[in-house]
């Protein structure tokens, strides 16, 4: 607050005592004589331009400081070699893990056999029909975000 107004602080601030002497920063910037800066690539805590603290999702370390990007497809890890989450369509599987494709249609997520899904793209219209050995994702009907069967839709889209 400024003279009785709310104005905003400077770019990436969290906080400031002006709207231009920064006080505190955003996720991936430090603080510096009253201004914020980007870490280095990777890190979502850093003690300056180079040293990370912490390192942002899709990263693992710091290692020296710094942060290394996880393999494609992966979401988390600990390593170059071992996955903890995968990217939508991936699972955690064989040694490592490392993200391995699911193979079963409309999966997110699949067992340690990739044709098995244990979770399928709502968001695209698929259910995890659950019912029948080993599970499958079946596509709703056109038009439902949710359904119980490919016929029977449990909700709409929107304006649907």
């Amino acid at each position: 607050m400024f003279g009785g107004f709310c104005l905003p602080c400077g770019t990436n601030a969290l906080s400031c005592s002006t709207n231009w002497y920064a006080t505190g920063c955003s996720a991936g910037y430090w603080l510096a004589g009253g201004a914020c800066s980007n870490c280095t690539t990777g890190a979502n805590l850093c003690l300056n331009a180079t040293a990370a603290s912490s390192c942002a999702a899709g990263y693992f370390g710091p290692t020296n400081a710094a942060c290394t990007a996880c393999p494609a497809n992966t979401a988390t890890c600990t390593s170059l070699t071992v996955a903890v989450t995968c990217n939508s369509g991936y699972s955690p599987l064989g040694t490592g893990p490392v993200c391995t494709a699911c193979t079963a249609p409309g999966a997110a997520g699949c067992t340690s056999s990739v044709s098995v899904p244990t979770s399928c793209l709502t968001a695209s219209g698929y259910y995890l029909l659950t019912t029948v050995t080993p599970n499958q994702c079946i596509l709703c009907p056109a038009n439902a975000t949710t359904c119980s069967s490919t016929t029977v839709a449990t909700a709409c889209a929107n304006g649907y």
